[in-house]
């Protein structure tokens, strides 16, 4: 059984806060429009900024690599502080200034892997490979992946009787 006292009381109140609700906005204040702001015009447009572009950077060529005084130094130190080149024997900032100047005439083409790499070659030597877009020291690993490549290394007397240069040899043939 519904309790219909308990319902006309909950009724009552309902209506009775709703009445009071409206009655209250009721006395809110009118908001009546003022001027309008206007905004004087602009002769010139917003500054509009262009996309950067950035330009692919060139290759670096071998005479502004950085470590090329180690790499030649590294090499006559080598021969006793004499290389022969071109018919006469250099010391370092001999080869070095040759380098500078004919820097093409030391540069090697070979295919490793199916791209073409730059080398710098001294006397057949190779000294350098261009990585991407900069010079570094060569490396074994840069030598044994340019199997059709010849270069013409030195070989340090104690490589002789190595095991393992011995089989590298042989896998070569």
């Amino acid at each position: 059984m519904i309790n219909v006292r308990r319902t006309k009381t909950i009724g009552f109140l309902t209506i009775s806060v709703l009445s009071v609700s409206l009655w209250l906005s009721g006395c809110k204040p009118a908001v009546t429009p003022g001027p309008t702001p206007t905004i004087p015009p602009t002769s010139a447009a917003a500054p509009t900024t262009a996309p950067t572009v950035q330009p692919t950077p060139a290759p670096e060529n071998l005479a502004d690599a950085k470590d090329l005084q180690v790499w030649i130094d590294d090499y006559v130190h080598a021969y006793g502080g004499k290389v022969a080149f071109g018919g006469a024997e250099k010391n370092t900032a001999q080869l070095l200034a040759a380098v500078k100047a004919t820097q093409g005439s030391f540069i090697e083409r070979k295919k490793i892997k199916g791209s073409e790499t730059l080398f710098f070659v001294v006397n057949g030597a190779p000294l350098a490979i261009q990585n991407g877009l900069a010079w570094r020291a060569i490396l074994a690993r840069d030598l044994s992946d340019a199997v059709d490549a010849q270069f013409a290394l030195p070989v340090v007397g104690f490589a002789l009787d190595n095991q393992n240069y011995k089989n590298t040899l042989q896998k070569r043939k």
